[in-house]
């Protein structure tokens, strides 16, 4: 990579960048100084209960598909099914890693999504991942890799070094259309575009095959109306290299302003932010 000039750019700010992805380019975008002390200086961030169940959540969808747990309803069917039994097992250690429920910041209001919540939450969305899983299967979709999530890598010439992402589920229709599937154990609705067309991109670059559709599975919802949301972004997917570009330059150059917004207060590392330290009348979320 080149700087304006036609000089080589020395990594002075980040010289143990070995990729980019999307969850990079979210958090600049969203926050320069968050990058900065997420994937730069790499403080401690402080432990999160949506980040924590989140993962959870995740790591048994990957041995779920890789054991083929999602096939059986039987497997979800109480507090000693596979699925769940692991679920349970992750969080619970991942909460104990972080220094116990107490140390850790819960989501919700009041903090409403505490430990309590989330073991049971996470049950509800096992069974909501099998029950959309069974119905993916049934429509005519099936994986091109089996097991654990997609790695796909890619350099493109405008970035010049790789990105790398994760697809939860890279799924081929019997008709022969490829899809991406995401599933959020966030927020219904939060999905986000640009992250389907950053796969597609990589996809494309090192597989040849055209996507054009994604799928992003809420399991936070309780009705199958709202769980499965459908996501267009063809018309992203050839600017994606272009916005990583950017995004490699503004870090190689050192910008990492602040973005003050009201979700400095859910921050995971806002406590070493010279901006929240040096906001007068700040509230505790």
């Amino acid at each position: 990579m080149v700087d304006v000039d036609g000089g080589e750019v020395r990594r002075i700010f980040d010289a143990g960048r070995t990729h980019l992805s999307f969850s990079q380019l979210q958090t600049y975008q969203s926050c320069g100084k968050k990058y900065e002390l997420s994937y730069v200086q790499r403080v401690e961030r402080e432990p999160q209960g949506a980040f924590l169940g989140g993962t959870a959540i995740h790591r048994a969808i990957q041995e779920a598909e890789g054991y083929g747990w999602w096939l059986d309803d039987a497997n979800v069917s109480g507090p000693t099914a596979p699925m769940v039994a692991r679920f349970l097992e992750i969080l619970e250690t991942k909460v104990a890693e972080a220094g116990g429920p107490g140390a850790i910041r819960w989501g919700g209001r009041g903090q409403g999504e505490d430990l309590a919540w989330w073991r049971k939450q996470g049950e509800f969305m096992c069974r909501r991942y099998v029950a959309t899983r069974q119905a993916m299967e049934a429509s005519g979709w099936a994986p091109i890799t089996h097991g654990v999530e997609m790695r796909v890598e890619a350099t493109f010439d405008e970035v010049g070094e790789p990105i790398v992402g994760y697809l939860d589920k890279f799924l081929m229709h019997e008709e022969g259309e490829p899809l991406i599937v995401d599933y959020k154990s966030g927020k219904i609705g939060g999905a986000e575009p640009m992250q389907f067309a950053t796969y597609a991109a990589l996809v494309k670059a090192t597989r040849g095959i055209d996507v054009e559709r994604g799928v992003a599975v809420y399991l936070r919802a309780p009705d199958a109306g709202r769980r499965v949301a459908p996501m267009r972004f063809a018309d992203l997917t050839e600017r994606m290299p272009r916005t990583f570009s950017v995004l490699a330059r503004g870090i190689d150059a050192g910008l990492f302003e602040p973005n003050p917004s009201a979700f400095c207060k859910s921050c995971s590392v806002r406590a070493h932010c010279w901006y929240w330290q040096a906001t007068e009348g700040k509230e505790e979320a």
